[in-house]
């Protein structure tokens, strides 16, 4: 697939996005990693130093925007809460898959979440 096209399929997708997970094409439950990658993705196209595009500027803004509120934990949690996004995740893990247990340990460990574990 051509520049040109992967450019133009990006460039309509992030102007008709509605959430900051369609801006930056990641799933409600995406890990930070992949969050940070799908920015860079972006960034390399839409940054106005480098594209030619005319809404180059908010393009990227609008991509910024969704960064700074998806890579902050907290503003990512009230983000979701107040978007009503996280109402399907559950309540144990949040939507992770796993839990942290503390006690009776010197450091939290993880372990599967057994509410979304899919049963063997």
């Amino acid at each position: 697939m051509s520049i040109k096209l992967v450019l133009k399929a990006q460039r309509t997708r992030v102007l008709a996005a509605t959430t900051h997970y369609e801006v930056l094409g990641v799933a409600v439950r995406a890990e930070p990693a992949d969050v940070k990658l799908a920015h860079r993705e972006l960034a390399r196209l839409f940054h106005p130093d480098f594209s030619r595009l005319e809404d180059a500027h908010e393009l990227m803004a609008k991509v910024n925007v969704a960064y700074a509120c998806l890579s902050d934990k907290d503003a990512r949690r009230a983000y979701d809460s107040v978007n009503r996004l996280a109402e399907d995740l559950c309540e144990r893990c949040e939507g992770t898959g796993k839990i942290t247990k503390q006690k009776g340990f010197k450091a939290k460990t993880w372990h599967p979440c057994p509410a979304c574990q899919p049963e063997k």
